[in-house]
């Protein structure tokens, strides 16, 4: 309510704010008690305690612009004037000649006042607006990792000034979508059901023992030991990271009769050839050795530079990878055969920047084990997998630290350590034979003790 003795904005409303001057009480000067005064003498510290408790709280606004939140953060609403005036019954205009832009607000000056905007650059001009949407962690952070960064605080900066404010990592990020869903659909699009791969063989020899292979792989992540997983190759995790592009896949199989096989093997993307921005590049060996008829043991082992995805936008790079494979395929009768695999790999160190995770002694590894039985018509597999995410070794992000007067964000380096514990996630696949086509089911449920499902498919593929 305006007191008579009120000295009305007028001509100073552009850079006129109110605050309480009536009967405030204020230190008596000289004694330990208090006193009750009125005036601007009381209302001015109200305004200059609220302008220098911002400048502490946002340090890299100017004084303008603090100014300036103190003045559109104030409101006319809860004031009265002197003769009843109301911003309901007179308006903006009436009421602005006597309050200015109103009554400040301490709560409202010190909090957000437009959106929210994570920095991926050395301003805010590159950035993601969490109105918008929240930054995705890319797949293969696994759960444990995800929990870290959700948990920690990071800096974001309001839109309509740049004041930084502190948040927890849920507000700025969201999990990648659910991991691998194994189904023998997986690879329906496709070619054939080692990934796409189209394939010309020549034989070296008569009675071919060796064969030279070349394979067109769509998708590029099409595990060399594909062939010796047969259909079950549709069930295999695909790669961490990997930007899925086209290859070329260079092999050489040398069979010792139906006993064992080794393949060298040599894959690269259209850049190694200058044809293309795809510069990635593979050698390794593969092997399959059968004992007593009926138990094949799977390996694999290369070296290389594939193009990865690990930040939080749509760029990629090379990153040195060794990666190794073991496997059992085992018939157990006519019906049934048990199967288990296990894939590790390892990343070369890489420094982190405002945008791209950084790595240091990284591992990602991945198994699963189960039981496929062939059924008339159908297929049926039920077993148990990890998911392929990063397991060891540390993680890094430089994160908004702090910003300078100038627009100017500084970094800080934030590092997280990786020590995942194995989750059993049991996992059932299917496909029918049906109406002159295949029908494809598979599911996977949370944990093996739980029975939440956590994702399904179920699809129909014909060929033509």
């Amino acid at each position: 309510m305006e007191i008579g003795f009120t000295n009305r904005c007028g001509v100073a409303a552009a850079f006129c704010v109110t605050a309480p001057g009536n009967r405030v009480l204020a230190a008596d000067a000289g004694t330990t008690g208090y006193v009750s005064l009125s005036g601007t003498s009381m209302a001015a510290p109200f305004v200059s305690g609220l302008a220098a408790a911002l400048m502490e709280k946002f340090p890299n606004l100017t004084p303008k612009q603090i100014a300036t939140r103190i003045k559109i953060t104030a409101s006319l609403a809860p004031l009265t004037g002197f003769f009843g005036e109301t911003l309901a019954n007179n308006g903006t205009a009436a009421m602005e000649a006597i309050f200015g832009h109103g009554l400040v607000d301490s709560s409202a000056a010190a909090a957000g006042i437009a959106n929210l905007t994570y920095a991926l650059g050395p301003d805010v001009s590159r950035g993601q607006d969490l109105s918008q949407s929240k930054l995705a962690l890319p797949a293969g952070v696994g759960r444990d990792l995800a929990k870290q960064i959700m948990a920690d605080d990071f800096v974001v900066f309001d839109s309509f000034d740049n004041a930084m404010f502190t948040v927890s990592g849920s507000q700025v990020f969201e999990a990648a979508a659910a991991g691998f869903l194994p189904s023998y659909g997986a690879g329906s699009a496709t070619i054939d059901a080692t990934g796409g791969s189209v394939k010309a063989r020549h034989a070296l020899q008569s009675q071919p023992k060796e064969q030279l292979i070349f394979s067109f792989l769509q998708q590029g992540d099409t595990p060399i030991t594909a062939d010796y997983w047969q259909g079950m190759a549709a069930l295999l995790a695909p790669q961490p990271f990997v930007v899925p592009a086209a290859k070329l896949r260079m092999s050489l199989e040398s069979r010792q009769g139906s006993m064992s096989s080794l393949m060298p093997f040599l894959s690269f993307g259209s850049g190694a050839l200058g044809q293309g921005s795809d510069r990635s590049l593979e050698i390794g060996l593969a092997s399959k050795v059968r004992l007593g008829g009926a138990i094949d043991l799977i390996s694999s082992i290369s070296v290389g530079e594939p193009a990865i995805n690990f930040g939080l936008d749509d760029q990629s790079d090379l990153i040195g990878l060794v990666k190794a494979e073991f496997g059992v395929n085992a018939t157990l009768n006519a019906a049934n055969r048990f199967f288990l695999r296990y894939e590790q790999r390892r990343y070369s160190d890489r420094a982190a920047t405002e945008s791209d995770f950084g790595m240091s002694a990284a591992r990602a590894d991945s198994w699963m084990m189960g039981v496929e039985t062939q059924l008339t018509d159908a297929d049926l597999t039920v077993g148990v997998r990890n998911d392929y995410a990063l397991s060891h070794g540390a993680v890094s992000l430089m994160t908004p630290g702090s910003m300078l007067k100038d627009g100017t964000i500084l970094y800080d380096h934030k590092s997280y350590g990786l020590d995942r514990s194995v989750r059993l996630r049991p996992f059932v696949a299917a496909q029918h034979d049906t109406y002159g086509g295949t029908l494809n089911f598979g599911a996977r449920f949370g944990s093996w003790d739980r029975s939440d499902l956590e994702g399904v498919e179920l699809s129909f593929s014909r060929q033509f």
